[in-house]
């Protein structure tokens, strides 16, 4: 019973430790790091207050990506952190509760919700906090400009939250619905070989990888560049909460986008996400297959469409040339021009060896010539003046 009862006391002081220490300390961010499976699961629960997590369930690997992004948000605020109400994840946790609950309300409203509990920090203040635990908890880039502190991220464009706007509109707003774009009778089927190892490897496709669900799959085709969302832990956790900011459809959706480019069948997709050092491959397809029919995306439908139109592109390079056998006349007059283009070099190559061949015998027979006694004057006039 004692030994239970200091099992417990042990736990209370870490899990008052951990959320009550400055988030913005040093200390704390080098801790996110490192953290066990007990310490993980006691942050998460600050920022999923409603999510059951089992001690099974918790690598710490799972939550590498999560943790550093959360570690780059806080990091930058250091020297601005008396200007935000909320200077520890107990304090996240509260205001999450409340947001969860004024969702349906206005950015005005729930700051008025939020004063409460901290009625002698002014409202640029508080508003910051709100910003910033959404940005931890649900990973979506909201940052407006008229309480911004901190550097602006150059690969990123910050979400403006307006007053009268409730965050339910916001973050609605961020995903269109494209099921009205208008596919032909051949083309709403996937190849099985789409993945993102393939847009990269083949395609020349670069990928960046976001912390903003909001940019997930924006393709830029000037630059060949496609953002694709890393956390598919906190799309899961979502899931798995009682209550969700972010709507159901949109992360069952998300989720099914990162199945179709990552399969968890495929060495490639292992492979490439070992090089990219992700760790959401063990993760697995939580429970949904892999959808191959563009119908079956509403909000990435057209991204999609992009992206599978932008692997298809005649190559872009030779390199790209060299590797991609998908379009096979392509490949094959690569390939034919190449081993004609060897033929014709080694022509010219034997071609070259034979001149100079031919030239040495010349020589070789001219300065035998040169060298009778006598020399035939005819001889020697024309070809033996060297010698002379």
């Amino acid at each position: 019973m004692t030994e239970q009862l200091a099992t417990l006391i042990s736990f209370l002081m870490e899990l008052n430790s951990l959320v009550h220490s400055s988030c913005f300390s040093k200390d704390f961010l080098a801790s996110l790091h490192n953290l066990d499976k007990r310490q993980t699961r006691l942050l998460l629960r600050t920022i999923w207050p409603a999510l059951e997590l089992a001690d099974s369930n918790l690598y710490g690997d799972r939550y590498k990506c999560f943790f550093s992004y959360v570690s780059a948000e806080l990091s930058p605020l250091r020297h601005d952190k008396v200007d935000f109400a909320v200077q520890n994840f107990n304090g996240v946790r509260d205001v999450m509760l409340v947001i969860y609950e004024q969702r349906m309300q206005s950015r005005r409203q729930i700051l008025e919700a939020v004063k409460k509990d901290y009625l002698n920090c002014d409202d640029g203040a508080i508003l910051r906090s709100i910003e910033l635990t959404i940005r931890i908890c649900v990973t979506i880039n909201i940052q407006s400009s008229d309480i911004s502190l901190g550097p602006v991220k150059s690969n990123t464009v910050p979400i403006q939250w307006e007053d009268g706007a409730t965050l339910e509109e916001l973050i609605r707003a961020q995903f269109i619905s494209s099921e009205n774009v208008v596919l032909g009778h051949k083309d709403y089927m996937i190849e099985p070989r789409f993945t993102a190892a393939l847009l990269a490897s083949l395609a020349s496709i670069k990928i960046e990888w976001t912390d903003n669900l909001a940019e997930h799959l924006q393709y830029n085709r000037n630059r060949r560049a496609v953002k694709i969302y890393e956390h598919k832990i906190c799309l899961i956790h979502h899931l798995e909460a009682a209550t969700s900011i972010i709507p159901q459809d949109v992360l069952t959706e998300a989720i099914d986008t990162l199945n179709l480019l990552f399969p968890f069948d495929g060495q490639e997709t292992r492979d490439f996400l070992r090089q990219q050092g992700k760790d959401f491959y063990k993760i697995a397809h939580h429970g949904r297959i892999r959808l191959l029919d563009l119908r079956d995306y509403n909000y990435w439908r057209q991204q999609l469409l992009e992206l599978i139109e932008a692997s298809n592109e005649p190559a872009h390079s030779w390199w790209q040339l060299l590797k991609d056998s998908r379009n096979k006349v392509q490949y094959w007059t690569f390939w034919i021009a190449v081993i004609v283009l060897i033929f014709t070099l080694f022509d010219l190559v034997c071609g070259l060896f034979s001149s100079i061949y031919t030239y040495r015998q010349f020589e070789l027979a001219r300065m035998q010539a040169c060298s009778m006694d006598p020399v035939p004057p005819a001889l020697k006039a024309k070809f033996c003046r060297k010698l002379i």
